[in-house]
């Protein structure tokens, strides 16, 4: 199975039965702006577990080329590739399809039919939507005297959206798998801003990889300050998510800022003795000698002592899991090079004296915005048992769990049941008025 490099504005289609389904390309050519026949790519789905099939994908991707996926019963996601930067939309499925397991697909399936001439298609109006992507601007905004390096994703043709801010967790940047969520929220009419922590990322301040649990404090109040001047959102309906570390600070801030419309954490660090125990003794012990170590070295005006963020067991990471570094890679999916994962996978052993005392749980009564929070069923750095807990003390929080681990809800296959599920929560919560593909469909 040969097949020559696609062009820079392919689209690359997943047929399910490539012999009786090549009309649908000229539906496609016929119904989508800006697409001709010799721009369309066929790949027999059938055969995704070819070498030559999966390259072709693997090269598309590189060049940024849009996907249309009109199949059903593919596991693609069990190929273990990095489809990213795909955009997977749905054309002409004849069932629900089994690509929801996939992390690149940014619509749910839907079952729908399609005549071959395009006419009366439900889909159509949505390949139209959906190909006008999402704006992403890089922006920053002050925070404590520096500032926070930041993407603004601004959805298609809706007025006023509400405005998801978002966090990342423990040491980590937005490369990490942050502008995945970004992306799906975007694309169902939400404005994102996804910013890094100062001394983090895009972020200025040094030295470089200091976590401060202040300093992130004021930075979520920072963010979420410069989300409600933005003219081009609705100031009233701004959304708070963080995850593992920043889903604990999203909780801290929740408790005193009542003007939030949502909140939305995942696998959310909710107790400092919680933590300790689940990361063992010895473990512990480690990192609290590495803390002192690099507070005297700061004491002294010597540079930072680092460790690791996320490594293999017998590493000497704070976050320890088997094949750890393997998940880092995943999580990075090829947006950071390998020296500078190397380079950004590291904080200041100092915050690891301070890790053990912070409880953000412990407010979470006095939040009286709708609350989301998700855990893993096996994760071991953050213990579901925790969370639970917490979101019994929130009015009329919803608690779910997922049976994965703490990194896992990044990742197929469970990134899509989780970030259905944020999805869900917040069209219940805080709707988007007048969406371009609602339009259509009326």
């Amino acid at each position: 199975m040969e097949h020559d490099d696609p062009p820079e504005s392919a689209i690359v289609v997943l047929l399910h039965d490539i012999q009786t389904n090549q009309d649908r390309v000229a539906v496609l050519a016929k119904n989508v702006p800006g697409v001709a026949s010799d721009s369309i790519e066929l790949v027999d789905a059938a055969r995704l577990d070819d070498p030559a099939a999966r390259d072709l994908l693997v090269e598309a991707s590189d060049k940024g080329a849009e996907t249309v996926a009109s199949a059903e019963n593919v596991g693609v996601h069990e190929l273990g590739v990095e489809y990213r930067p795909y955009r997977v939309l749905f054309c002409c499925s004849r069932g629900r399809s089994a690509l929801s397991g996939c992390k690149w697909v940014t619509r749910s399936p839907l079952d729908v039919s399609c005549k071959l001439d395009g006419t009366d298609c439900p889909m159509i109006d949505r390949i139209r939507h959906a190909s006008a992507v999402p704006t992403r601007t890089d922006v920053t905004f002050a925070s404590g005297g520096e500032f926070c390096g930041a993407w603004l994703y601004q959805p298609e043709g809706v007025d006023r959206p509400p405005i998801i801010v978002m966090g990342h967790g423990f040491g980590a940047v937005r490369e990490l798998r942050l502008d995945a969520y970004a992306e799906r929220f975007a694309e169902a009419g939400y404005a994102v801003l996804v910013f890094d922590y100062r001394h983090f990322g895009a972020s200025s301040g040094e030295p470089r990889e200091l976590l401060s649990l202040s300093r992130q404090h004021a930075d979520w109040r920072a963010a979420l300050k410069y989300a409600r001047s933005l003219p081009e959102v609705d100031p009233s309906r701004v959304i708070a998510w963080g995850s593992s570390l920043g889903g604990g600070h999203v909780l801290h801030i929740a408790a005193s800022d009542p003007g939030l419309a949502a909140v939305v954490v995942q696998v959310p660090h909710v107790s400092g003795p919680v933590a300790v125990r689940s990361m063992g003794l010895r473990h512990v012990t480690t990192l609290g000698v590495a803390g002192l170590y690099d507070e005297a070295r700061h004491l002294l005006g010597r540079r930072p002592y680092y460790r690791a963020g996320i490594g293999d067991t017998g590493s000497g990471a704070v976050m320890i899991v088997s094949d750890g570094l393997r998940v880092l890679r995943q999580l990075a999916g090829g947006s950071l090079t390998e020296a500078d994962l190397e380079q950004r996978n590291r904080v200041a052993a100092r915050v690891l004296l301070h890790m053990p005392f912070y409880s953000p749980g412990r407010g979470a009564h006095r939040i009286t915005a709708p609350t989301l929070i998700q855990a893993g069923e096996h994760d071991e750095l953050t213990p579901p048992s925790a969370s639970r807990s917490v979101a019994k003390r929130i009015p009329g929080a919803e608690f779910k769990t997922y049976p994965c681990g703490h990194f896992d809800p990044y990742l197929p296959p469970h990134f899509e049941g989780v970030v259905v599920d944020q999805l869900s929560f917040l069209e219940k919560h805080v709707p988007v008025a007048n969406r371009p593909d609602q339009v259509a469909a009326k």
